[in-house]
């Protein structure tokens, strides 16, 4: 699905995130499905024109853990407001999306409650997600532990991050820490997945968007003119 360009940045992220919501709402309709929910203010407008009714049997699951501040921007009040308007039940992964190290991220996989809603994320039928460039300016590089290592990471060659994960330009996760302390839905789990949505638009994000669609983790994107236009030219 592709939107017309706005000059407007948060224009563009409200349209591109409504475009995404009639979207779901076709793939959602009269089914029983689990609905696996990202994070980021795209998503947050999707909810806008979210007109689905599912089964009564259906779910929504976030699909990666919580930062600590970005009200309306976080997976908890993403996947709270797709259940609602889905007037169905809502699971979350009540963890930070980066645990201080491999090691304290084990010993939260410890908790039986937050390995079944993990496991969760990877049966839900569809994954709603975006994605980010690694700039100064957003949520995930203000969580201090990413502050402190952003530098490392676009060293060892992330071109951006998706559902909490950086990827190089070929999709692959880096060799980082932050990769293996992360709580979030792994990129190779999505791409199992029925239905896979990327929801994402803007020049700066062109670099993840491609390594995401190389790497073949979604099959359904949403995006705007600027970007479609440069993805079918190919990398420069």
């Amino acid at each position: 699905v592709v939107v017309p360009d706005l000059d407007d940045y948060l224009e563009q992220k409200r349209v591109i995130g409504e475009a995404a919501g009639s979207l779901a709402s076709d793939l959602i309709e009269g089914r029983d499905m689990g609905v696996g929910i990202g994070s980021r203010r795209t998503l947050s407008f999707a909810v806008r024109s979210l007109r689905a009714r599912p089964k009564s049997e259906s779910w929504v699951v976030g699909l990666t853990g919580g930062v600590t501040s970005g009200s309306a921007t976080n997976t908890f009040e993403v996947a709270t407001a797709f259940a609602r308007a889905l007037g169905v039940e809502c699971h979350y992964l009540t963890a930070p999306i980066y645990c201080a190290n491999p090691e304290s991220r084990n010993a939260l996989l410890l908790n039986d409650e937050l390995t079944d809603v993990l496991a969760r994320t990877e049966i839900a039928d569809i994954g709603i997600v975006s994605c980010g460039a690694l700039a100064q300016d957003t949520s995930l590089t203000q969580i201090r532990v990413v502050k402190d290592n952003l530098d490392a990471v676009l060293k060892r060659g992330a071109v951006g991050e998706f559902m909490g994960w950086f990827l190089d330009a070929r999709g692959q996760a880096i060799d980082h820490f932050l990769n293996d302390s992360i709580i979030a839905l792994p990129p190779d789990k999505l791409k199992l997945k029925p239905i896979s949505v990327l929801v994402s638009g803007g020049i700066r994000k062109i670099p993840i968007i491609r390594a995401i669609l190389r790497a073949g983790y979604v099959n359904r994107l949403v995006t705007n003119e600027g970007v479609a236009r440069a993805l079918l030219q190919g990398p420069r």
